[in-house]
């Protein structure tokens, strides 16, 4: 029996000494998404994660009611997308999509991220666990959820958002290969056709020019921002991933939640 020492106790926590559920977490397997088409794989990521966990965030909230302690996070728990992507991609761009697919999941069903970008390189890398290793700073420079998950990592930071401001997009140029087919004489043809296609070295296109995405700035709003060390090492961190000036990146204090059972909104202080 729960007695009214424990009841009073509970809520001494949860007022005064921040008692929380730190996260729940759905754990979806994606091995059934697996496609040697990058698009289709990527829909089927898509329609899978959105499907699975439609109801993930309402039922968060529903025992945050029920028991009166606050969830923080509501994350999910995804197969390495090394492992999902072997058979699509041929490059690390190719891993990017996927990212950007798991970053619109994410929002479609509003969790704080999805954990699983990943790669099993314990005993050594597959050329597609390279290609997402090599793809992994792009990632978190394009998605913010992505970017999210690693600054959370940061001793003291702890519940985070990141809103990217975008300047330009990414560009890449591709070798091509061009061929003219013609019909008739070749002094005098009666038609012709010039075609191009990608110019693919060892199973991956070949790239002659590559640019980053260009940000105007960034804001981070997280639980240790009123802290001076936290905000240097957040600050550090978002410009070695987007190439921000110190004076472009912000990072604020998140608001703490107004009473137990209630969704914190971020705000600046």
């Amino acid at each position: 029996m729960i007695n009214m020492y424990e009841v009073s106790e509970t809520n001494e926590m949860i007022e005064h000494e921040n008692l929380d559920v730190r996260t729940i977490t759905l754990g979806i397997s994606l091995l059934d998404c697996i496609d040697s088409d990058l698009v289709a794989l990527n829909e089927k990521i898509y329609e899978k994660i959105t499907r699975v966990a439609k109801d993930l965030v309402s039922t968060g909230r529903d025992i945050e009611k029920e028991f009166g302690i606050p969830i923080v996070n509501k994350r999910i728990s995804i197969t390495p997308i090394s492992l999902v992507g072997s058979a699509a991609c041929r490059c690390p761009e190719d891993f990017v999509t996927i990212a950007r697919t798991l970053d619109w999941a994410a929002q479609t069903v509003g969790v704080n991220f999805i954990g699983g970008y990943s790669a099993l390189v314990s005993k050594g890398m597959t050329k597609s666990e390279e290609y997402l290793i090599r793809s992994i700073p792009q990632a978190l420079a394009e998605t913010e959820r992505a970017m999210e998950e690693i600054l959370g990592k940061i001793s003291g930071v702890g519940k985070v958002d990141v809103m990217l401001s975008l300047h330009s997009g990414g560009e890449r140029v591709l070798a091509q290969d061009s061929s003219l087919r013609y019909s008739g004489s070749v002094q005098s043809p009666d038609s012709y056709e010039r075609s191009t296609q990608p110019v693919t070295d060892g199973g991956g296109v070949v790239v002659t020019k590559e640019t980053c995405p260009q940000y105007r700035g960034a804001l981070v709003v997280c639980e240790g921002g009123g802290d001076d060390g936290v905000r240097l090492q957040v600050a550090k961190a978002v410009s070695a991933l987007t190439g921000l000036g110190s004076d472009r990146i912000a990072v604020v204090k998140w608001q703490d939640a107004p009473a137990a059972g209630s969704a914190g909104q971020p705000s600046m202080k």
